[in-house]
């Protein structure tokens, strides 16, 4: 039978022959210590941080997939900011518009030219329209191309919107607009005119018919209103339309036309 050797002072620490439980304890007693010696399980905890594994867990989160993750632009991006973009490009059509009618032309061909570099992102002014696309025409690659192939569709689609709009601005400024496609050089750095890329874009020919002089008068005969031209025109007949007499009712407007 063994003995023991007891030195002066000490106390006999008796054996565990208790396995440490499983969940408790630290440093060499935890969980980890003694799953880390077996090879089956140290290959399960390894495999957490696989490039399989992070592509399955992180694809599943991510609409666009795996190969999106950290990309600048994404065609879900391009998607959600759409209506963004739109808006942007609507608002300076609009101002090209907000010209005498003999202007119009010359306006609304500026516009089709320079918008791309006139509207920005919300969150930082110098990544313009134009130098995105720039991007996707340079140097873009997979998940980022995809997305600003699909941000310049959503671009195009929104200027053949607006061109389907002419038609019935030439009938409010007394005019005919023909539309034809050219091509147009933008930069992917408009500051330096570098990294050049080619769209093709509307540009119109605005044909005027003669001016017109516009009487407004209400149900006495009273002039109410006198306008030349143009938009002025289309103004007058929404002013006639919605003119009130004393008692609130709407009434019908007469009018003299002089073609000069």
């Amino acid at each position: 039978m063994a003995s023991s050797v007891i030195s002066a002072g000490s106390s006999i620490q008796p054996v565990s022959t208790t396995p440490p439980l499983i969940g408790g304890g630290s440093g060499s007693g935890g969980v980890l210590a003694l799953v880390s010696s077996l090879a089956p399980v140290t290959g399960l905890l390894g495999g957490l941080v696989s490039s399989e594994t992070i592509n399955k867990t992180i694809g599943q989160a991510l609409k666009d997939g795996f190969k999106c993750w950290g990309a600048t632009w994404t065609p879900t991006r391009a998607e959600n900011e759409g209506p963004y973009w739109i808006g942007l490009i609507s608002a300076e059509f609009k101002k090209a518009l907000d010209v005498p009618r003999e202007e119009m032309q010359a306006s609304v061909n500026n516009f089709f030219k320079t918008f791309w570099g006139n509207i920005a992102s919300d969150y930082d002014p110098n990544k313009t329209l134009e130098g995105w696309l720039g991007w996707r025409y340079d140097s873009a690659q997979d998940c980022t191309k995809e997305g600003l192939i699909r941000l310049e569709r959503i671009a195009d689609g929104h200027l053949e919107q607006i061109v389907s709009t002419l038609p019935e601005i030439a009938k409010a400024i007394n005019g005919t607009i023909t539309v034809r496609r050219v091509a147009h050089t933008l930069y992917r750095y408009p500051q330096t005119k570098q990294k050049p890329f080619t769209k093709t874009i509307p540009q119109i020919t605005v044909a005027l018919k003669n001016d017109v002089i516009e009487d407004i008068k209400d149900l006495g005969g009273n002039k109410t209103l006198q306008v030349m031209g143009g938009v002025g025109l289309a103004l007058a007949g929404l002013f006639a339309l919605f003119a009130t007499t004393p008692d609130k009712k709407k009434r019908k407007s007469k009018s003299r036309k002089l073609y000069r």
